[in-house]
């Protein structure tokens, strides 16, 4: 059978509820030249046999040896090494996509362009649905496209991407980091790719779930500092580029800062909270606040406040996460 034109990588563990609309979503293409490649991350509730069903139902699906709940990076290493397409896509378990989303963006992989971005529809909690999309718009060309994933400029999402499998061949996520991988990782891609084009589309919907790893966990600090060190190992020389350097300082903040959200929203109790927020905010320097500043002002603004005055951030981004996502209220 030859080599599919697309490989959707998905990663699941424990989705009996959402997982099989997100794989059909994936069949029901009006592009069909493409498999789906599933890692059951050791799920305890009925997503194995949901899959096991599809596998039997479309010879599309291929599902991979479950896994030890070894977490989300290795379970998308374990995609990658099995891919078979010449594009790759990732799409989250609880998530879905548009009928036309691979034919949008093949549409638009064209000459020498590696990565696509497209954008998405968001469904906040109990919310009204709303378009949503990268800052960067049209083409960005060589060290243009590295900047601009520094700077957040393509979105710090793997789902809104597809990366031709050549820029993968060497890039594989950091295993044992559970939140931040997927934007180290999009520097990565960034670094490798010719030429990003930016779509103008939503081809994805991102639901808000409290309970996701995004939503509902909390991660130690040091994963976010192995997340940092990923991306700055991965830059080898260009880490000391003036412009990639200032924006890898801005990069890096803002990681620290999600640390602090995490712990804000987290479920511990108060005085552990505080602590989680204080860490992140010892994780950068006033220097580091300067050059954000400089470099990207509200990150910059929102790194001085969280070491100012930590107790009125986290009053600020709860009633900010209430009133942008429904959650929390």
């Amino acid at each position: 059978m030859a080599d599919p034109r697309v490989t959707v990588v998905i990663p699941a563990y424990n989705a009996e509820e959402s997982i099989e609309r997100a794989v059909r979503s994936c069949l029901a293409q009006t592009d069909p030249d493409l498999e789906v490649v599933v890692v059951d991350d050791g799920s305890t509730d009925g997503t194995r046999a949901i899959l096991e069903g599809l596998v039997a139902e479309d010879a599309r699906v291929r599902l991979l040896p479950a896994a030890p709940n070894a977490g989300v990076s290795v379970a998308r290493n374990r995609c990658l090494d099995a891919a078979r397409g010449e594009w790759i896509t990732f799409l989250d378990a609880d998530d879905d996509v548009t009928p036309d989303r691979h034919a949008v963006m093949l549409a638009a992989a064209t000459g020498d362009v590696d990565l696509v971005v497209s954008h998405h529809t968001i469904h906040p909690a109990d919310g009204a649905p709303r378009d949503r999309g990268p800052a960067a718009s049209g083409d960005l060309v060589g060290r243009e496209v590295l900047l601009a994933a520094l700077q957040d400029r393509l979105g710090p999402f793997l789902w809104d991407k597809m990366v031709r499998a050549t820029v993968m061949a060497d890039l594989r996520f950091p295993e044992g980091v559970h939140r931040g991988e997927d934007a180290a990782v999009v520097v990565g891609m960034a670094k490798r790719a010719r030429r990003a084009r930016v779509v103008a589309r939503p081809t994805l919907n991102y639901y808000v779930n409290p309970a996701s790893l995004t939503w509902g966990h909390v991660r130690p600090l040091a994963e976010s500092r192995a997340a940092v060190d990923f991306v700055r190992e991965g830059l080898g020389e260009l880490a000391h580029d003036p412009a990639v350097a200032r924006a890898l300082t801005a990069s890096a903040m803002m990681t620290y800062l999600t640390a602090a959200h995490q712990a804000i929203r987290g479920t511990g109790d108060a005085v552990s909270r505080r602590a989680g927020v204080r860490a992140a905010a010892s994780a950068f320097s006033w220097g580091d606040v300067a050059v954000t500043l400089r470099e990207r002002p509200p990150v910059g603004a929102a790194g001085l406040l969280l070491k100012a005055a930590p107790g009125l951030y986290g009053r600020l981004y709860r009633a900010y996460v209430a009133r942008a996502y429904n959650v929390g209220r």
